[in-house]
């Protein structure tokens, strides 16, 4: 009588998380070759600060997210609710960079208080929510 799951299901779940884990590395790498060639050839240029706020303030951090929610998927319950959190505070990073990159590099509204600072200042709180939980603890 068979408990666990077979060494069959053991070996699609890797190559599936290999896959994914893949995918993430080349995203990130792409992301971070396109914005080092942006700074290197149009440096001071509000090319490169529009391109380099896009990238690096908003792209990067959906794209972590969308990572994390994929491994979140793929995680037992307690991690679940951990990664989930995690992806929420990289979504919250992702739209404050999005607004920060319309107001400074589109809109070119330099002062005041800007409302992506909200999102920009408490992004990691969901993350840090992540050590408050227990592994024990009931959840409905």
């Amino acid at each position: 009588m068979r408990v666990g799951p077979s060494l069959g299901d053991t070996q699609e779940k890797c190559r599936a998380m290999s896959k994914r884990r893949a995918s993430a590395v080349a995203a990130a790498a792409i992301l971070l070759l396109v914005h080092v060639s942006i700074l290197a050839f149009q440096y001071g240029s509000d090319m490169a600060s529009f391109w380099g706020d896009a990238i690096g303030a908003a792209a990067a951090p959906l794209v972590a997210a969308i990572a994390v929610w994929a491994a979140a998927r793929a995680s037992a319950t307690f991690a679940r609710r951990v990664w989930r959190l995690v992806a929420l505070s990289l979504l919250l990073a992702a739209l404050g960079g999005v607004l920060y990159t319309y107001l400074f590099d589109y809109a070119h509204k330099r002062t005041g208080m800007w409302p992506s600072d909200i999102l920009v200042f408490f992004w990691p709180v969901p993350a840090m929510l992540t050590l408050f939980l227990s592994p024990t603890a009931c959840w409905y």
